[in-house]
């Protein structure tokens, strides 16, 4: 029986690995993305760093293709929050601590 017990505990240690990989990554793309958008010249099609919808960049500080909540994004009954906060709230670990702690209250 610690055999399987064993085997279970490493498979959730693989799990949170996973999933911190996968956090890792989509940091790293929107970061990526984040990056050309700021750098690209005002009138060109730029990416959103965090839906990845391509917009037109109207200002030189226009990066997300949003930056309020969208009545039509809608997730488990919620409103979703703008791609602005969900960037900074994703990017930097003491928002993304944070964002997390505030909802599961």
């Amino acid at each position: 029986m610690g055999d399987m017990a064993d085997y279970y505990d490493s498979r959730y240690e693989e799990e949170l690995d996973d999933s911190d990989e996968r956090l890792a990554e989509r940091v790293a793309l929107m970061k990526q993305r984040y990056l050309a958008a700021k750098g690209a010249s005002v009138g060109s099609t730029v990416v959103c760093p965090t839906c990845g919808r391509s917009h037109t960049k109207t200002t030189y500080h226009k990066v997300f293709c949003s930056n309020q909540k969208r009545k039509t994004r809608k997730v488990k009954g919620e409103q979703k929050t703008s791609c602005k906060d969900q960037y900074w709230n994703t990017v930097d670990d003491t928002r993304r601590e944070r964002a997390v702690a505030y909802n599961s209250i």
